[in-house]
């Protein structure tokens, strides 16, 4: 016979998390309070903390963290090691510098898609994707197709070349955060 308890139980819902940080030139403009990024760096490190603090074996959320500015890169593969208040240190995002150059928000949103690739079912874990894309701006780098391979077309300023509008790169990025 169940007790009421054991009825109650409701499984707890774990995520996988990648963080999607803008590295490009504009985020490292400062204004009176400091810079975009430093921000940026600030508040992720603090959502990552959170999502990581209260892990266990029942409840073990993941996080990654890749960068993009005129290319993207992983910063730091999948890690569910909460580190005390310390994301920053632990997932290197304390030396982590504006790198400069445009906005690839395409190639950093395919970059994040292919974390989830690497799924952890260990134990019947099966883990909620979630994607956070952190950036100031419109993306100044954009592929004509939604998988973002292939030609990568802007000059790193305003998304433009070849007579493609500022339409066009916002549809073909749009078109990548669906695919």
């Amino acid at each position: 016979k169940a007790t009421r308890n054991e009825s109650e139980k409701t499984e707890a819902t774990v995520f996988d998390v990648v963080f999607v940080l803008d590295r490009s030139g504009s985020m490292g403009s400062s204004g009176t309070t400091g810079s975009k990024f430093n921000k940026m760096k600030t508040a992720a490190a603090q959502a990552i903390d959170k999502i990581l603090k209260y892990n266990t074996a029942e409840v073990y959320n993941r996080v990654a963290v890749v960068t993009y500015g005129t290319d993207a890169a992983t910063l730091k593969g999948w890690t569910g090691t909460p580190d005390n208040g310390k994301a920053v240190t632990s997932l290197s995002l304390n030396g982590l510098t504006s790198g400069g150059g445009g906005t690839n928000i395409m190639g950093g949103v395919k970059l994040g898609y292919e974390q989830f690739a690497s799924k952890d079912t260990t134990n019947g874990r099966n883990a909620t994707p979630m994607m956070i894309l952190l950036t100031d701006g419109e993306p100044t780098y954009f592929y004509k197709n939604a998988d973002a391979s292939g030609t990568k077309y802007g000059n790193g300023q305003d998304g433009t070349q070849n007579g493609y509008t500022d339409k066009d790169r916002s549809s073909w990025t749009i078109a990548a955060l669906q695919h």
